[in-house]
């Protein structure tokens, strides 16, 4: 696998892990190194909205919630995700290695 196709993986690092796709640390990826990555903790927000189908039978789910989860891997980098809408933001907290 190439580094430019790791680098289009990790965009969406949480959805990836909820599916079963490969995730890597987007340090590691930019630095060109390898590690493994843990999830740490995640908090969400808790709000209701209504899933529809509109008058042209097209699925509509557009949750308001949004869900933060941190990040570490094994080269001691750390980063917060941030998802919402079916959008990812990465926050890098820490992009210095061991």
């Amino acid at each position: 696998m190439s580094m430019s196709d790791r680098k289009i993986e990790t965009k969406v690092i949480q959805k990836a892990a909820d599916t079963g796709a490969k995730v890597f640390c987007p340090v590691c990826v930019k630095k060109g190194l390898r590690s493994t990555v843990r999830r740490g903790g995640t908090i969400g927000t808790c709000m209701a909205w209504d899933i529809y189908y509109d008058e042209d039978g097209v699925y509509h789910n557009n949750n308001p919630n949004s869900y933060t989860t941190e990040w570490y891997c094994s080269q001691g980098h750390e980063w917060i995700e941030t998802y919402q809408c079916g959008k990812s933001k990465v926050v890098i907290t820490n992009e210095d290695s061991k």
